[in-house]
């Protein structure tokens, strides 16, 4: 009888007012307040999401503006998370990265862009995760924070 691997747990991490992201329960997290940067990470895989708002006086730039002026990166496409707008590349990754291959992407919505990028051996398990993104309603509770 063939035994099947259970599951790794996960967990949904509403990182940013906007924008949310599953990943794995076991992983360590930070917020680099001064870069705005979160980064979760095991000793063979990362993520890391930046989150920016942008503005062109008092209007929210709109999503296709920011992602016709946001350069894409070089490597092979990777599909975009259901119902939002943006691109994502997989390439090699360089050698301070904690694995073999990277996905880097950008999502937009009206005045904010999100930046991430994931590391790891599993592309499967990279590409899952970067298309767990959601972006989200913010809560007051949220929107009273500096992370956007």
């Amino acid at each position: 009888m063939e035994h099947l691997a259970a599951p790794e747990p996960t967990v949904d991490r509403q990182v940013f007012a906007f924008w949310s992201i599953r990943i794995p329960a076991s992983f360590e997290e930070t917020f680099v307040h001064g870069d705005d940067c979160w980064h979760a990470w095991d000793p063979y895989r990362s993520v890391s999401l930046t989150s920016i708002l942008v503005t062109d006086g008092d209007r929210l730039v709109s999503s296709r503006e920011l992602l016709r002026t946001f350069p894409r990166l070089p490597g092979d496409p990777v599909e975009t998370p259901p119902g939002l707008q943006g691109w994502a590349v997989v390439a090699p990754a360089g050698p301070a990265a904690r694995a073999s291959r990277v996905i880097s992407g950008a999502l937009a919505t009206e005045g904010r862009l999100l930046i991430a990028t994931l590391t790891g051996d599993d592309l499967g398990w990279a590409t899952s995760t970067w298309l767990s993104i959601r972006l989200k309603a913010a809560s007051s509770r949220a929107r009273g924070r500096r992370r956007d």
